[in-house]
């Protein structure tokens, strides 16, 4: 259609980038790449919140610069990783975001108020974080 980019906001999408056209692949922008070297650029301790699916699937840490990047970026524990699947849900579902921008902040908190990172953030209609 002539776009000269592509940005896909599923980051699970990204497994099946290798399998693309090369002329249509070098034209996608990836989230996980600007990720990457946002976390390289400003090295601190952040938590990677995304769904079960992309965690077990280990898409980020499939990346080929995460050895050094994923020093500064840590999972959720078991629980936590949990709710926040069902979080993720919950919104694309159009629930209201407020009870989750609460839970989001404990979360934060309970972590040690490390930088996060929104893995999974796609939402018809609008975004499901907003800065504030």
């Amino acid at each position: 259609m002539g776009a000269g980019r592509i940005v896909v906001a599923c980051v699970t999408l990204r497994h099946v980038f290798p399998q693309l056209p090369e002329d249509l692949r070098s034209r996608v922008v990836s989230l996980i790449d600007l990720i990457v070297e946002q976390v390289l650029a400003e090295p601190r301790s952040r938590l990677l919140l995304v769904t079960t699916g992309t965690r077990v699937a280990r898409i980020f840490e499939r990346h080929p610069r995460w050895d050094l990047a994923g020093k500064w970026v840590r999972g959720l524990a078991g629980s936590d990783q949990a709710e926040l699947h069902e979080w993720i849900y919950r919104l694309k579902a159009n629930h209201p975001i407020g009870p989750c921008v609460e839970w989001l902040s404990g979360l934060a908190c309970r972590y040690g108020g490390p930088g996060l990172i929104f893995g999974c953030t796609e939402r018809p209609g609008r975004p499901c974080f907003r800065r504030g």
